[in-house]
């Protein structure tokens, strides 16, 4: 009698730890998984880039307006801070 009921009490803790297991893996692969995914499908689904809206202009022949200059400089000053944030990091490890 004894025993049946250790038995029944570990069999209850295996199958609790089995599923915690399950759940675990699963909300751990998620965790992986979600932010892959998401900006995995910003490669397939995306908004047009400077460059594709202008390369829209030049192939159909459509004047791109006062909005795509002004997203044009927006997206120069942006680079340009970035370039000039990566000429400073390749000054300190140029060593010749």
């Amino acid at each position: 009698m004894m025993r049946t009921r250790l038995r029944q009490w570990a069999n209850g803790c295996f199958t609790a730890c089995s599923s915690m297991t399950i759940v675990l893996l699963a909300g751990a692969l998620l965790v992986f998984l979600v932010p892959m995914l998401s900006r995995g499908a910003t490669a397939v689904f995306f908004r047009s880039t400077v460059e594709f809206a202008k390369m829209q202009a030049d192939v159909f022949k459509r004047d791109g307006g006062a909005a795509l200059q002004e997203r044009t400089a927006r997206t120069d000053a942006a680079r340009a801070e970035v370039f000039k944030l990566l000429e400073r990091f390749s000054l300190g490890i140029d060593t010749a």
